[in-house]
């Protein structure tokens, strides 16, 4: 079954994400399970090494066809519905794969799946549903109940509410704000709703599989030259980026008017901003494509932050000893007197004075 044709919307939450959504639909005796992974951009380039058979760079239809149905099992398995603490069987109504252009025209992968339970019971049964696929991946986890007319059912009103489009659309939701679900539990009478439908699609509209963009020329052309290039331009597009508001300019600025500084001392200083910058993007970078299997990119995020605060507290240190030291080597006092060293005698070089 085909994914709908456009382009991907930013991910709220970073490109490093793996984003989850689950809506139960409750029908006459029967919960259908929609389930959908929407992979960012760093992890479907992590996965495309397990679905890109030809190795050219792009995830075609027949590629994402061929990777698919193992992967489903696997997400099935874990997902679980208990009705009254007992596990229920979930079959595999339907799955689907497609890749679209994300950003910096690197490909976003979106799986879906649809699973059917069949619930028997006239009285009000306690459901719960849980979900620990990539459950140590930062990411959008919005679970959703539908229930059909004259379901008899007992549930948080914020679950009635499908925030993302099954995660077509993140706007009108601000970051703090993003859903972190990954149970849900409710009560519900079995045999109310209406009947269930006789067919159900993961996904709707015609496929329009990414084109590899970028993803496709780092794997197709890694030769010395074109990373050379592309480090260049990395620089170039790091210092740009940097001319915007924030990075602490002002702070910068007002280093260097306390200090004294030249336009020698700025450019080197912004050439060093620029350098730091940019080499936490290089090294997620080469993390992603040398040391995914290790450790996972938001991760060493969090050692690139901790890396970059204790290099500021050693520069921050180094310049208020350096300062220190200049006080003590060269101190002076009010009357014109004074001395070299923090023990020196005091003197004056004033005229007339005695050396």
């Amino acid at each position: 079954m085909a994914l709908p044709a456009k382009t991907a919307a930013a991910h709220p939450l970073g490109n490093f994400t793996i984003n989850r959504y689950a809506r139960l639909e409750l029908y006459e005796n029967v919960v259908v399970i929609h389930y959908v992974l929407d992979f960012a951009e760093i992890p479907t380039f992590q996965m495309a090494e397990q679905i890109d058979a030809d190795g050219d760079g792009a995830l075609s239809q027949a590629e994402l066809d061929a990777f698919l149905p193992e992967f489903a099992d696997g997400l099935a398995k874990n997902i679980v519905l208990t009705v009254d603490g007992i596990p229920q069987a979930l079959d595999m109504l339907d799955r689907t794969a497609g890749a679209r252009t994300g950003q910096a025209s690197l490909d976003v992968l979106r799986v879906a799946v649809v699973l059917r339970a069949q619930v028997e019971g006239a009285q009000e049964s306690s459901l719960r549903f849980s979900d620990t696929n990539y459950a140590d991946r930062p990411g959008w986890r919005e679970m959703v109940v539908q229930p059909s007319a004259g379901s008899k059912i007992t549930v948080d009103p914020r679950l009635l509410v499908d925030r993302s489009d099954a995660l077509r659309d993140y706007s009108g939701v601000a970051t703090s704000g993003a859903p972190t679900d990954s149970s849900v539990a409710f009560t519900w009478a079995p045999a109310s709703g209406t009947a269930v439908p006789a067919v159900f699609k993961a996904e709707h509209g015609a496929e329009r599989t990414g084109n590899g963009g970028l993803g496709r020329l780092l794997n197709n052309d890694r030769s010395l030259g074109i990373i050379l290039l592309s480090l260049l331009a990395g620089v170039g597009f790091g210092a740009l980026h940097e001319l915007g508001p924030g990075h602490g300019k002002s702070v910068v600025a007002a280093y260097l008017v306390g200090s004294r500084g030249t336009p020698r001392h700025a450019l080197a200083l912004g050439l060093t901003v620029t350098a730091t910058h940019t080499a936490a993007v290089y090294a997620l970078g080469f993390f992603t494509i040398a040391a995914s299997d290790l450790l996972a990119p938001e991760e060493a995020f969090v050692y690139l932050g901790v890396g970059s605060g204790l290099l500021i507290v050693v520069m921050g240190a180094s310049l208020f000893l350096a300062r220190l030291r200049s006080l003590r080597a060269h101190s002076h006092d009010d009357d014109g007197l004074h001395r070299h060293g923090l023990f020196g005698k005091r003197h004056s070089h004033m005229p007339g004075s005695a050396p």
